[in-house]
């Protein structure tokens, strides 16, 4: 893939160390743009529309929290992924990230195969984004494209959706767990982890459903132009 045809990432951090080790990290896959400054990060989002912002929280000035939030508050930024990568590590500090827009929170010190993992899921979030946009902006009189279109549609949202949850979900008992490590796990523990096991297992349905709809509608689109160009 040609270099400018590489997504694009913001990494904002005012520790050179911490951009150095993501930028080592993510230099051969995609292109990154960093800022030091929350203030800074407003800028070049808006003006370079990244597809994806790493954020670290303790700034000074202007901390990753209030700068999230100013993105999200912006229609020009409101749409590009957030995902927290900071040293806070308390159920309080992620359930903040996550009321101020955040997509993901990453605790340091973290695994880099982690950030990646991450970074792609979401990446693939915005494309699938992009790709319904851009099919819902094309006139088309096929009821039964219109009808993929919003399968789709529904899909995503039902996928970020139940992500979500999962997300603040493990958030909450994620510190109950690492204390009760050497003990019995009580009943509620056991029943929030099943209740976790049923939503992930939505998601999975999900993204099937979602790849045979995509099929659908490649194989739709294919012999409406076989038709046009009869």
């Amino acid at each position: 893939m040609q270099a400018k045809n590489l997504p694009k990432i913001l990494i904002v951090d005012d520790e050179p160390i911490n951009i150095d080790i993501l930028r080592e990290a993510l230099k051969t896959k995609y292109r990154l743009i960093v800022a030091t400054r929350g203030e800074q990060a407003l800028t070049l989002a808006e003006t370079k529309q990244p597809d994806l912002i790493l954020m670290d929280i303790m700034m000074p000035g202007m901390d990753g929290y209030e700068t999230c939030d100013k993105l999200k508050e912006n229609q020009e930024t409101c749409h590009i992924p957030v995902i927290f990568i900071s040293a806070l590590n308390e159920v309080e500090d992620k359930s903040i990230g996550y009321d101020m827009g955040g997509s993901d929170y990453i605790t340091k010190p973290f695994e880099m195969s982690d950030v990646l993992a991450c970074i792609e899921t979401h990446l693939k979030v915005v494309l699938l984004s992009r790709r319904v946009k851009e099919l819902e902006t094309r006139d088309s009189s096929n009821d039964h494209f219109d009808t993929i279109i919003k399968k789709i549609t529904d899909r995503n949202v039902s996928i970020n959706g139940n992500t979500q949850i999962i997300k603040l979900f493990w958030t909450s008992i994620e510190p109950i767990i690492k204390n009760r490590a050497n003990e019995d796990i009580p009943k509620n523990i056991h029943d929030k982890i099943s209740s976790l096991g049923e939503i992930i297992a939505n998601i999975i349905t999900d993204t099937r459903e979602m790849a045979n709809i995509l099929e659908d509608l490649q194989g739709n689109r294919k012999l409406k132009n076989e038709n046009t160009h009869c």
